[in-house]
């Protein structure tokens, strides 16, 4: 796992299958832990443990995320890909 912090944010990467990447955007406030996939982060936001709340993620930790994912899976490519 490769994990990063930027603007507040903890991006966590994992490689999965296929060569897909897992990523998990995490922030907490107050004391609060806020969640979500990159593909949730980006469409609705990060949720707490209950889904009772969001918060939106900026679009720079967005790009640094997949940055980290683009990396990830060109370092995980074999020759012959």
């Amino acid at each position: 796992m490769t994990t990063i912090n930027y603007k507040g944010f903890t991006i966590n990467a994992e490689l999965g299958e296929d060569p897909q990447v897992d990523i998990t955007i995490t922030k907490t406030i107050r004391g609060k832990e806020y969640i979500g996939s990159i593909g949730a982060a980006e469409h609705e936001g990060l949720s707490n443990h209950d889904w009772t709340h969001q918060i939106q993620v900026p679009i720079e930790v967005l790009d640094k995320a997949y940055e980290l994912e683009t990396s990830l899976i060109k370092s995980n490519r074999t020759p012959n890909t």
